[in-house]
């Protein structure tokens, strides 16, 4: 059986690893539904072929456990997601998650990084951020966010 590495490479896959855990990763240029499908079809293939090579090698890919994640501009988001890009691995169909879990951090489908300091704010015990309906900019909403985890690190908490 080859190695999982050339199951990857054939399929144009990126990949990061780290002791039972894969993420793979594929691109697809926005304003191209062509792409999209190109991508999650080469993604598709690949996963169904790490999954036959655990198998192969006495390790289990947990289907329930997989998860999709779209990353894409805010602007663009409900055009993407109106194409309903889902993932069939095994017996499971994975549709896009507004939010992963990788490594203890959490990775939502705009890389803002907002899930990810709510919940360290809230671990801190740290209230919560002022609710701004009538923010002028985005900016400050988020800076909102993020002050408490600043001010944390800086007083060295």
């Amino acid at each position: 059986m080859q190695p999982l590495s050339t199951i990857l490479r054939q399929h144009a896959v990126s990949r990061h690893g780290y002791a039972d855990d894969i993420q793979l990763y594929n691109h697809f240029k926005l304003m191209d539904n062509g792409s999209l499908w190109e991508a999650i079809q080469s993604l598709e293939a690949c996963a169904s072929e790490v999954k036959t090579w655990m198998a192969v090698n006495k390790l289990m890919l947990n289907d329930a456990k997989s998860k999709l994640l779209v990353v894409v501009p805010k602007r663009h988001t409900s055009a993407i997601l109106a194409l309903r890009p889902t993932i069939t691995l095994g017996s499971a169909t994975i549709e896009p998650a507004e939010a992963v879990h990788d490594l203890g951090a959490i990775f939502d489908q705009h890389m803002s990084m907002i899930p990810q300091v709510n919940t360290i704010c809230k671990s801190m015990y740290l209230p919560s951020p002022p609710n701004r309906k009538n923010t002028k900019t985005p900016d400050e909403g988020i800076m909102c966010n993020y002050s408490p985890v600043l001010s944390s690190v800086s007083t060295g908490l």
